[in-house]
């Protein structure tokens, strides 16, 4: 496991930040609060190592079948990362853990989604703050 860099702290200044430039932060402020910590630990192989990672990873969702859905997944375990194609693959275990992920990731996007949705709906005036805080519960 990596070990964690950033702190509490780290985010309560970025969040500060952010209201007090109304709820947005430029990517180049974030660099430049994150940098003095950052600065001591960058490690020039482990960033190469990573790069060539992500590029993989980019890779192999690419894979596509006939009809252009993904066929190609990763899967971690004790031995590392591997990619399985879902169409070939005959251990369930791995199956499982994929749908697994994928449902993650659907639920925690359909969340994002409900709270845009409902912050967009405030914003037009379409719906009141008393409803809007009944639909967060």
């Amino acid at each position: 496991m990596s070990k964690r860099i950033f702190d509490k702290k780290v985010k309560e200044v970025i969040y500060a930040q952010m209201e007090k430039l109304g709820g947005e932060i430029k990517q180049e402020d974030v660099i430049y609060i994150i940098n003095p910590y950052i600065e001591s630990e960058i490690d020039v192989q482990k960033l190469k190592d990573q790069f060539r990672k992500r590029i993989a990873n980019n890779l192999m969702a690419r894979f596509r079948d006939d009809i252009g859905l993904r066929d190609c997944f990763v899967v971690q375990d004790d031995s590392g990362s591997r990619y399985v194609n879902i169409d070939r693959t005959k251990n369930s275990k791995d199956l499982k853990a994929i749908n697994v992920m994928l449902e993650n990731k659907i639920n925690g996007l359909t969340a994002s989604k409900s709270k845009v949705s409902k912050k967009y709906q405030k914003l037009l005036g379409q719906i009141s703050f008393d409803e809007l805080a009944e639909n967060v519960k």
